[in-house]
């Protein structure tokens, strides 16, 4: 079997999401349980963020090799090659970590005993993670889920007006046509699920949540760990 970028990318997302979920899982039982928080679990939920973000930043990787090998695909293959699939993954998590870095030297335990940012910092650095996180990885994945499915579209008239003789893809065309659309339906789904979360951090600041309401309390925890 042939390894491509489109697969190299794939097994690295799924890799991503899972250690995501783990993380996530963890972080959850420890809360769940009232652990007592530290330093090193304080600075542990940073970590979270970062493997979160590198998932969702894979996804927007994938759509953007599937966006040229559509659109672009001479290009495509002059700038995606396996070696250089694979040099992407690890800038892309250099970049995630440094971009972060700044909130895991910060995060730490205050006096009420969660976990938190200086009050100087919450509010920007609230703004760049939502960024980071979860608005720039949406609008990417809108503009570059379109173009494919345009791309398709119009793939698809093509060869509809060319014989029947001549129509007949190749495997390895085939393999591509079935990557689109799984990657398409991937991005769908990530951008519906991912769009109450945009919404939700858009209205937050101006919403007082009362902390001593637990359907608050949960209903914001919920909307940060998604």
């Amino acid at each position: 079997m042939t390894i491509t970028t489109a697969t190299v990318y794939v097994v690295l997302l799924a890799a991503a999401d899972l250690a995501a979920l783990v993380l996530k899982v963890i972080a959850h039982q420890i809360g769940y349980h009232e652990v007592p928080n530290n330093t090193f679990l304080c600075k542990g939920d940073v970590f979270v963020q970062v493997v979160s973000c590198y998932a969702n930043w894979t996804l927007v990787l994938i759509c953007f090799e599937r966006f040229l090998a559509v659109c672009y695909p001479l290009k495509r293959n002059a700038y995606f090659t396996t070696k250089k699939a694979i040099v992407i993954a690890v800038l892309l998590g250099v970049t995630l970590c440094l971009c972060l870095l700044y909130g895991f030297i910060n995060m730490d335990k205050i006096d009420s005993g969660h976990c938190d940012y200086p009050e100087y910092a919450k509010t920007y650095w609230y703004w760049i993670t939502a960024i980071i996180y979860f608005f720039l990885p949406f609008i990417l994945l809108s503009i570059f889920t379109g173009l494919i499915i345009v791309s398709l579209r119009r793939q698809r008239k093509a060869r509809e007006a060319i014989s029947a003789a001549t129509q007949t893809m190749t495997s390895q065309a085939r393999m591509e046509q079935t990557m689109c659309i799984m990657m398409v339906c991937a991005a769908i789904v990530f951008l519906i699920l991912t769009l109450p979360t945009c919404i939700y951090h858009l209205i937050e600041p101006w919403v007082n949540i009362d902390e001593d309401n637990v359907q608050q309390r949960s209903k914001n925890y919920y909307a940060f760990c998604v």
